[in-house]
């Protein structure tokens, strides 16, 4: 029942970074929901990338989900800096949470853009119900993978969900 979105155009993604900049930011991030984008959608992100870089001057960050190696070269090349993609939680507990792909992909998609040469911010999030060694799993697996930002996130159980009963 989550409402969908387009991909924001171009020139909006420019109109927004340039609000940003005004306000005082110093990196811009380009953010998706879901899996995967089309080649198309990303190269609409590099071009927006691109000029952002060059017209406002800010560094740029992105959350696209899993992509390519090609795509994250595109990505880099247009003025990528920094890419988020989190593990949210260690390889055990995974699968308790997320069932629309694998950690190996998380895994995957962290090493191609570090190989790509982009900074990666990857964290997770706690309290959905894993114990303390998961956390330790996680924060293990990140050091391993040698991410530069790690967030971590505290679960807000929200009514509706399949976590609203978690206890906190």
């Amino acid at each position: 029942g989550a409402a969908v979105y387009p991909l924001k155009t171009k020139q909006e993604m420019l109109e927004q970074a340039h609000k940003a900049r005004e306000i005082g930011a110093h990196r811009f991030d380009i953010v998706t929901s879901g899996d995967a984008l089309t080649r198309k959608e990303v190269e609409l992100i590099a071009e927006a990338v691109c000029e952002i870089r060059s017209r406002v001057g800010i560094e740029m960050c992105a959350s696209l989900g899993t992509l390519s190696p090609d795509d994250f070269a595109l990505l880099k090349n247009a003025g990528l800096s920094r890419y988020h993609h989190n593990i949210e939680t260690s390889r055990r507990f995974f699968p308790s949470i997320v069932t629309t792909h694998t950690y190996d992909d998380r895994v995957r998609t962290i090493r191609a853009a570090k190989a790509a040469g982009l900074q990666v911010c990857s964290g997770g999030i706690i309290g959905l119900g894993e114990t303390m060694e998961d956390r330790i799993d996680m924060a293990f697996e990140l050091r391993d993978l040698g991410v530069d930002s790690i967030p971590v996130n505290v679960l807000v159980p929200i009514k509706g969900t399949v976590l609203e009963n978690q206890p906190p």
